[in-house]
């Protein structure tokens, strides 16, 4: 798979956030509204990969707060991840997840699809072993 950079279509607070020679390599973007059918704050979250960064605006699952969603903002450096998996949570609604895991820190961030999912290690793969 050849990765293509992506110029166009990308939100202000994301491309704010670049550094000099930094370039997304994956990204999106899904905009959601409460969940598990209530009303609820509106929330606009993303996921990027560059060639420095996997950054991201989005909700993590907690384990250790009994699979709470949390509102997350941050970024890792590509690097310092040593793996990536897809699963999935049965804790009253089925969610898919994306298991980022560094030395120091492992987030679970909630993706509609386990195919999304593997479209994100893919690109991470591709970005690690050129």
């Amino acid at each position: 798979m050849a990765l293509t950079p992506i110029t166009e279509g990308l939100p202000a607070d994301l491309t704010s956030q670049l550094v000099a020679d930094e370039i997304v390599y994956y990204y999106s973007y899904s905009a959601t509204v409460g969940g598990c059918l209530t009303k609820g704050k509106k929330y606009n979250e993303y996921i990027a990969l560059t060639n420095k960064r996997f950054i991201y605006n989005t909700n993590i699952t907690n384990e250790l707060e009994n699979n709470n969603y949390l509102q997350r903002r941050g970024f890792i450096p590509i690097q310092n991840i040593s793996f990536m998996e897809v699963g999935t949570i049965s804790h009253g609604f089925r969610n898919s997840y994306l298991h980022v895991n560094t030395a120091g820190e492992s987030i679970k961030i909630i993706i509609p699809t386990e195919k999304k999912g593997g479209d994100i290690r893919n690109v991470f793969f591709e970005l690690t072993n050129k």
